[in-house]
């Protein structure tokens, strides 16, 4: 039994310090700017751009990769992959776009910048940051106009129809 938990502590010691010592791993880093993104209300047909800072925190080149997680048809960046010197920073345009066929509501979902050295090929250690988002969907102001005229016009015309049908 005192040999098997030597054998687990030396083990342990090990790897400790393999992770420790390695220079990829301690030198690794990315950072964003802001750490959420609220899109706020968007119209359906209309876009919102908003900023988001990324930098590289470790002391090697890093290759960044960043896709949207969740509504990707209807996201772009103004680069989703670029390689990025360490202690730099590199502003990335997000654009939401709405469709017209969007439905209305309250979405949320997220962003992943994923960070790998530049020159490591085979096997990588990487890092990631998560960025939620959010936004809301809602029709133009022209489409409730548009809604409310018909639903007038349509009263309008039921009440004609009935007085001219009520009279004979």
């Amino acid at each position: 039994m005192r040999n098997k938990i030597m054998l687990v502590a030396a083990v342990f010691v090990i790897f400790s310090s393999l992770v420790i010592v390695s220079p990829t791993a301690a030198t690794l880093g990315v950072g964003v700017s802001p750490e959420k993104i609220d899109f706020g209300t968007i119209t359906i047909g209309e876009s919102v751009l908003k900023e988001l800072y990324i930098v590289n925190t470790g002391d090697e080149n890093e290759r960044i990769v960043i896709k949207a997680e969740k509504f990707g048809n209807i996201t772009e960046f103004s680069a989703s992959e670029f390689i990025i010197k360490p202690k730099e920073s590199k502003l990335v345009n997000v654009t939401m776009s709405i469709p017209p066929d969007f439905n209305e509501g309250n979405y949320s979902g997220s962003l992943l910048v994923t960070s790998l050295p530049s020159n490591a090929s085979g096997l990588n250690i990487g890092t990631a940051v998560r960025i939620p988002i959010a936004f809301s969907v809602h029709a133009s102001l022209i489409t409730w106009v548009f809604i409310g005229v018909c639903i007038v016009s349509g009263a309008f015309l039921s009440g004609i129809f009935f007085f001219v049908h009520r009279r004979k």
